[in-house]
């Protein structure tokens, strides 16, 4: 807000881009295209808000990384090469009108391909709007190729395009003209729905530098921008750009996530693949359009690696994070279940400038950073009682493949032992250490492995809060998750089928409800990308500052985890593996048909999970 008017930025950033395909997440300086101009409107005393239009889910989750607001996809009317600024403009003007309730005094428009911004340029434009009181303002910058020179071809001959314009010599004897550079349109809401331009008929300027008046229409373009933005913009690019390449070992159902995620962050330039699975290696190939090896020494061999993202399976985690070690290579690692001693030993090395950290997905979805507050601001008071249930049906998480024919038929790194550190690791974050008091733990179906598919025990906390805890891969027809936290004075409560968290304590008359949008779930996947992206950026983000702190996820932690685990089993009663009962699935037709589709893909997609560099 600027003297009393409101300002919302709008950044339109289409797919569609012919010239340069992709060009509005094309990897520049380290960071997608569209990112600085979302820094830059962020970096603004007096923008409001700050949205990206855009009709692409991919660009949608790259710009929220970047701290912008996407609350709807463009509709494909809205995004052909035909469609108007304008018309995007009136689009998302009314969309935050009408779904919203929001409206803003002025709009803010920054096109992603002019990112060489000085700092302040938008609020001196703004600045400038208001105490002239003007309708709009438009950035502007000397042209270099004069009108008066411009040539036409007819009748295939040369000829003056502007004959009338008086001849010189020399440019200096040119009139001095300027081009619409897009740094920034400034306009009045009202007037720019009314006249349908920045160019409105009380409309002012701003002059910007000579090296700014470039704009990112093709590849040419895109090279010199790169190039003045290191040479005019130094710290600017050494802050924000780190280097090499990122290598995704293992591209199986995790590691296709993970190239997934380091796309949306505008990293796609820099990931290589490898997976001893050649099937593997070409879908990824030509899915995400990345280059992948069937060796772990063939790519490091042709590439300098930075970093390694280890989606193999849990029980080969340690080999490559020791390569990674001794290679002074960034790791991170899926969510380990076995070979605690060899995470002691890697959390304890000498170098500890080389991070290697395991993963912590569930940390960054709304439903825990919710609970962490509302725990941390003690909200219901001293907590006394948490009744937590969790499970997935297991074969659902390869539809494509029988479960004996990868990692989850191991009895070691299978089943609901898995996803027990999995969810302690956020459970300890927020309440603390824990000991196991008892249980039971064992396999109560029919499933082709010989896993252990429920865990069912009670652990208390050093708080002295105990923790019921239901751990299976049982539940069908779908994934349930369901939480109720009992304190000195309130309650927490969250299911899944609805996406609601709600809390309540003395201080209040009824029930505060928090609603979480679904967020962007992939084909044949269970859980939302967002968490994971936010956890792959926060991860680099650790990197970058040399910071493991930022993190909030270490070996020494995981180890602790791990031995949580096994306190649970000693503890616990061992059920046996004798079959009890046959999971209940969808019954007729439809059943019929899902279970011909999985057949379908499994003829197409199986082989031996675990062998090395084998996907998780």
């Amino acid at each position: 807000m600027y003297q009393g008017h409101t300002f919302l930025a709008i950044i339109p950033a289409r797919s569609g881009s012919k010239g340069l395909p992709d060009k509005n997440i094309k990897s520049l300086c380290g960071k997608p295209l569209l990112a600085w101009s979302i820094e830059s409107a962020l970096d603004s005393a007096y923008i409001d808000e700050v949205v990206v239009s855009t009709d692409s889910s991919v660009y949608a989750d790259i710009a929220k990384s970047y701290g912008a607001n996407v609350p709807f996809l463009r509709p494909e009317s809205l995004s052909s090469d035909t469609t108007t600024t304008f018309d995007v403009l009136e689009h998302c003007i009314r969309f935050y009108k009408e779904s919203l309730g929001k409206s803003f005094d002025y709009i803010v428009l920054l096109e992603p391909t002019s990112p060489l911004r000085e700092k302040g340029d938008i609020d001196k434009m703004i600045e400038k709007l208001i105490a002239e009181k003007a309708d709009s303002i438009s950035s502007i910058g000397e042209v270099k190729e004069h009108p008066a020179i411009l040539k036409k071809i007819t009748n295939n001959r040369l000829h003056t395009f502007m004959p009338s314009l008086p001849k010189t010599t020399r440019r200096q004897d040119n009139e001095t003209l300027y081009f619409p550079y897009g740094v920034a349109y400034i306009a009045k809401t009202t007037a720019l729905l009314q006249e349908q331009t920045f160019y409105t008929q009380n409309c002012t300027f701003y002059t910007i530098l000579p090296h700014q008046c470039y704009e990112v229409d093709d590849l040419c373009d895109f090279i010199c921008i790169e190039a003045m933005m290191k040479h005019f913009y130094p710290i600017r690019h050494k802050e924000k750009t780190m280097e090499n390449k990122i290598l995704v070992i293992g591209l199986g159902s995790m590691g296709k996530r993970r190239v997934r995620n380091l796309i949306a962050l505008g990293l796609k330039d820099r990931i290589l693949g490898f997976d001893v699975r050649e099937d593997r290696r070409k879908e990824a190939e030509q899915k995400y359009s990345i280059s992948t090896f069937d060796t772990l020494e063939s790519a490091m061999q042709s590439h300098k690696i930075e970093i390694f993202i280890n989606s193999t399976p849990p029980h080969i985690h340690m080999q490559y994070a020791e390569i990674a070690a001794k290679n002074n290579i960034h790791c991170f690692i899926e969510a380990s279940v076995v070979e605690k001693e060899r995470i002691l030993a890697l959390s304890q090395r000498e170098n500890q400038n080389t991070l290697i950290l395991p993963s912590s997905t569930m940390y960054h979805t709304p439903m825990v950073k919710h609970i962490k507050r509302l725990v941390e601001n003690q909200t219901i008071g001293k907590i006394l009682n948490i009744n937590y249930h969790t499970g997935q049906y297991l074969p659902d998480w390869h539809p494509w493949e029988d479960i004996g024919d990868y990692y989850v038929s191991r009895t070691d790194t299978g089943g609901g032992r898995e996803i027990v550190p999995f969810e302690l690791t956020w459970l300890c974050a927020i309440f603390g250490k824990a000991s196991a008091i008892g249980g039971m733990y064992g396999k109560l179906t029919d499933m082709n492995a010989p896993i252990d598919d429920m865990y069912h025990c009670l652990l208390q906390f050093t708080s002295g809060a105990l923790l019921n805890l239901s751990i299976e891969v049982i539940s069908a027809p779908k994934a349930t998750r369901e939480l109720r936290i009992l304190g000195s004075k309130g309650i927490i409560k969250y299911t899944q089928d609805s996406n609601i968290l709600s809390f309540i304590n003395a201080d209040m008359s009824d029930w505060e409800h928090i609603h979480f949008d679904t967020g962007t779930i992939e084909a044949q996947y269970i859980n939302p990308e967002e968490p994971y992206i936010e956890e792959m950026k926060t991860f680099l983000e650790a990197i970058r500052q040399n910071n493991p702190t930022l993190f909030p996820n270490s070996l020494a932690r995981d180890y602790e985890i791990l031995s949580l685990l096994e306190n649970i089993e000693s503890q616990s009663r061992h059920l046996g593996r004798d079959i009890v009962a046959t999971p209940r699935r969808a019954l007729g037709a439809e059943a019929e048909f899902t279970s011909a589709k999985a057949a379908n893909r499994g003829a197409k997609h199986n082989s031996d999970e675990n062998l090395t560099g084998g996907g998780r």
